[in-house]
């Protein structure tokens, strides 16, 4: 029979009944069965045929028409066209050209089309869009030199963050929009919100550690989503009150990740299965090959110490705000320093900086004995990441003040207050090896070059999707790399001259499911590197929990 919840409907006045059914009550029913990515999903307005965006190999989308009773799903459409919405005539919203980014993000081309037809432009770089339930406009998120925005409709924004924001669905009404809230980029923690066309905000649940997916009921009364609870890695699907939220009720247990694609008007549901591993992998000093140095399933970001002894990285293991984890390049045990998201290594390889989200705060943890060290806030709201001057002395702080885009400041190490090193609206890359220069990047990807306590200089040879690796070997030159397919470019490119010159290419030797590869260390000819990867391998599988 299941059990029934009651939740507060501030919107009704009264207490209303949600019914979970148990485990026995729902059906899975696989739909596909070929090892891949599965990027998004939607039903289509019969209920049954679903469009899929996915990925065989590596992380370009490609369309696919999944019909009952078919052996397989149909591919359609031109090549790197992903999936956002289908409106209830079965029109089509896509992004073309769409490029990769990270999670189950891409921006490219927003577009409007059909099974049997090509796409037709709409607005350019676009991530993530939703139509409004008569089909005529669409509700949009994209990027700004702020930060992210949610047009609701195209052109009329309703809300700005400076983290990012994902999942954007419109109520049955045509009333609301419901999305998630993540703080930093692109990191999946965050919270889920529900907007309507004044502006208004409420949030309905949060925080998790991790979040994939929003879908409304048919009645417009509940708000659905997959999100990771406090105290595990997976994630499940949870049901809210769209108005007051409340404590969030498990609609799905699975033995593993479950992502939230969509929801059919008699409450059956598009979900995935994802089987995924986030690893890290190194090639250090004296070592003759990479090694993958993930403890489980959950690591990422490494960062190389200077001498080439060990890196350090993040593991999804630790709880709320992670586990910063240590581990020599030889494979032996690693050690856990405490908790935060890494950020970089000083050059003497003795201090470790770290991000608490929770907290919005940064600290600073001793590979060896001794006491973890807090950065002072300052005027600072939120800190996002602190790296290293080379001398050991300084960190470069980026975070915000209240109300204000991202911003570089430096700090004296320990116990200096952050003061205002770059204009607003840069994220602080990487500093020269001399400590006399700052790579930036605003929220349009253009890189802007920076004289520490002067003015910008220009910049030559570096492209919007480049990803920075770190700094060359002289003051002019810059490792990046090419993240947007499989495996990892890596490119050094002359500041001055534009030069680009191709160095290597970089992921495991087995690439099924290989989703993101992305280089965070790349030296001496190559005898020295460091790469976190994403392999997702996906089952969609429609859920039948509506009795």
């Amino acid at each position: 029979m299941g059990e029934v919840f009651r939740a507060k409907d501030t919107k009704l006045g009264r207490d209303v009944a949600i019914k979970v059914l148990p485990a026995a009550a729902q059906t899975f029913t696989p739909r596909t069965f070929v090892a891949q990515a599965i990027l998004s999903a939607r039903l289509m307005p019969d209920g049954q045929t679903m469009i899929i965006s996915s990925a065989l190999t590596g992380n370009a989308p490609a369309l696919f028409e999944a019909r009952p009773g078919t052996a397989a799903p149909h591919p359609f459409g031109p090549p790197r066209t992903h999936l956002l919405s289908i409106s209830k005539t079965g029109e089509l919203a896509v992004l073309t050209d769409a490029a990769y980014i990270a999670q189950r993000l891409f921006r490219g081309t927003l577009a409007r089309m059909s099974v049997d037809g090509a796409p037709r432009a709409i607005a350019e770089d676009v991530r993530e869009a939703d139509w409004l339930p008569d089909g005529s406009e669409l509700v949009v998120v994209r990027e700004t030199r702020g930060g992210d925005q949610l047009e609701f409709p195209i052109g009329h924004v309703v809300y700005k963050v400076a983290g990012y924001l994902s999942d954007p669905r419109v109520s049955p009404d045509g009333t609301h929009v419901a999305f998630m809230e993540h703080p930093v980029k692109f990191d999946n923690r965050g919270y889920v919100k529900v907007v309507d066309r004044t502006g208004t905000v409420t949030t309905v649940a949060g925080e998790f550690p991790a979040e994939e997916g929003v879908a409304w009921s048919a009645d417009g009364r509940s708000v659905l989503f997959a999100a990771a609870s406090t105290d595990a890695v997976d994630t499940n699907v949870y049901r809210t009150a769209a108005v007051g939220g409340g404590k969030p009720l498990p609609l799905i247990a699975s033995a593993g990740s479950l992502y939230l694609q969509d929801m059919a008007s008699d409450g059956r549901m598009a979900v995935t299965r994802e089987d995924s591993r986030l690893g890290v992998v190194a090639r250090g000093a004296a070592q003759d090959t990479e090694r993958d140095l993930t403890p489980l399933d959950q690591a990422w970001q490494p960062a190389l110490s200077a001498d080439g002894r060990f890196v350090m990285f993040g593991d999804g293991h630790g709880g709320r705000d992670y586990a910063l984890m240590l581990r020599n390049v030889d494979g032996s045990p690693p050690a856990q320093l405490g908790d935060g998201n890494p950020g970089d290594v000083s050059k003497d390889g003795r201090w470790v900086t770290a991000t608490l989200y929770s907290s919005g705060r940064c600290v600073v943890y001793p590979t060896g004995a001794g006491a973890v060290v807090p950065i002072e806030m300052g005027p600072l709201e939120a800190c996002q990441r602190a790296i290293w001057f080379p001398d050991g002395k300084n960190l470069l702080v980026t975070g915000n003040e209240p109300g204000k885009p991202a911003r570089a400041y430096r700090a004296a190490f320990p116990g200096g207050k952050p003061e205002a090193l770059l204009p607003e609206g840069l994220f602080a890359l990487g500093i020269s090896k001399n400590g006399l220069r700052v790579l930036a990047q605003d929220t349009s990807r253009v890189f802007q070059l920076f004289e520490v306590g002067g003015a910008a200089s220009s910049v030559k040879g570096l492209l919007p999707g480049d990803a920075f690796v770190e700094w060359g070997p002289d003051e002019r030159t810059v490792v990046v790399a090419d993240t947007s397919s499989i495996p990892a470019q890596i490119y050094q490119v002359g500041l001055d001259t534009g030069k680009r010159a191709k160095l290597a290419e970089l992921a495991p030797a087995d690439r099924a499911g290989l989703t993101s590869v992305v280089p965070s260390a790349y030296r001496d000819g190559g005898r020295q590197y460091a790469y976190s990867y994403v392999r997702r391998v996906s089952t969609l599988y429609l859920v039948n929990a509506a009795k």
